[in-house]
């Protein structure tokens, strides 16, 4: 995946590639997880508020399951950065990131419920 994304000149103060550039550098940082998410923060709600900052490619849906649409990911994986978006009325099964995640909400809500894993963990396939 390519590192820049197209958009039109002049139209935005801020734009996902200078999301990109900045946030690559916080996260390559020797920050503490602390202040690189701090820093991260402040730079996603720039980015979610600049008008058409984020490209259209970022907002498409499907009408069977949630999207996920990858906009970024340098090629070690350390991080990718990704255009969620649900329908009314589409959810997500249970699952766990296994890592921290910033996210920005553009138009709607997100709600999250965060379970607690009861059982042994024996079984990854089915927990209580």
């Amino acid at each position: 995946m390519t590192s820049e994304i197209k958009l039109e000149a002049g139209l935005d103060s801020y734009s996902l590639n200078a999301f990109t550039r900045e946030g690559e550098a916080i996260i390559r940082s020797d920050s503490l997880e602390y202040d690189v998410l701090r820093r991260l923060k402040s730079l996603m709600e720039r980015l979610i508020t600049a008008p058409r900052a984020i490209p259209p490619e970022a907002f498409v849906s499907r009408a069977d399951k949630f999207a996920n649409n990858l906009l970024y990911r340098p090629e070690d994986r350390i991080f990718s950065i990704m255009g969620g978006n649900w329908l009314p009325g589409q959810t997500t099964p249970i699952h766990d990131h296994l890592t921290w995640a910033v996210v920005g909400v553009c138009e709607g809500e997100e709600r999250e419920s965060i379970y607690r894993r009861i059982d042994d963990g024996s079984n990854p396939r089915k927990a209580r």
